[in-house]
């Protein structure tokens, strides 16, 4: 069994600083021992701990990689994500297995596709304490990063402060695209913001179901597929 530190190096050392780059996830409080706790409780992970859930996700999903030309190489990708201990393979060690299992390069895409699989894992982790928490923090609050990067998706979403049962964040809950930025943080005592929807964007089928642990897949519009025969059914369907 791997041990705390073993896990800590691997995700903190390997895969998660870039991650964490990718999302703007701010550092563990092990990161920052001086900074003072506040009210809302932070969007960070503790990478200093045996995240099992974020693998576990990750295992429950089958991720549709543009590269994969066979339902066959599909799944040949997503076992690449973990290395033979069960730790989370870097983007770097995962680019290199995956080239030498396909035999060809890959595509630019599927960099942000892998960041963007491990950030949907780590969302959706995130979710799932929000409902457990709610009753103490009953309020979520959206935190963008704001630069000349910024989605037209996200820059409106930047500060809105909805209550976590609120349909909006059910439809917005992050990532609303490959290479999100974007986070959101609990609060205890907040009030709803007045939403203007006319500045709102849609977002694409592939990131409708961010807060859904099980959804039937769209043939044609499908990245987190959440493993059932029905799914799998459909996604060899796509490779016919």
């Amino acid at each position: 069994m791997e041990s705390n530190n073993d896990w800590a190096y691997e995700l903190a050392g390997e895969l998660l600083s870039p991650i964490k780059e990718v999302y703007g996830i701010k550092p563990s409080p092990k990161e920052q021992p001086n900074e003072k706790k506040s009210e809302e409780a932070s969007v960070s992970i503790d990478y200093d701990s045996s995240d099992y859930e974020v693998r576990d996700i990750l295992k429950e999903n089958i991720w549709k990689f543009s590269a994969a030309k066979s339902y066959d190489d599909c799944m040949r990708l997503n076992c690449l994500f973990f290395r033979p201990d069960g730790s989370i393979r870097s983007w770097n060690e995962f680019k290199r297995e995956a080239i030498r299992i396909l035999g060809f390069p890959l595509n630019q895409s599927v960099d942000s596709e892998y960041n963007t699989a491990i950030g949907y894992s780590m969302m959706r982790r995130k979710w799932r304490e929000i409902q457990r928490d709610k009753h103490i923090f009953p309020y979520v609050q959206f935190k963008v990063t704001m630069d000349s990067h910024t989605s037209e998706i996200c820059t409106p979403l930047s500060d809105i402060i909805v209550e976590v049962d609120d349909p909006f964040l059910q439809h917005y809950f992050p990532p609303n695209h490959f290479n999100c930025r974007t986070g959101v943080i609990k609060l205890r005592n907040a009030t709803p913001t007045q939403i203007e929807e006319d500045k709102l964007r849609g977002i694409s089928p592939l990131f409708k179901n961010t807060t859904e642990d099980y959804f039937k897949i769209d043939k044609e519009n499908a990245f987190r597929i959440p493993i059932s025969d029905e799914n799998l059914s459909i996604l060899k369907d796509f490779y016919k």
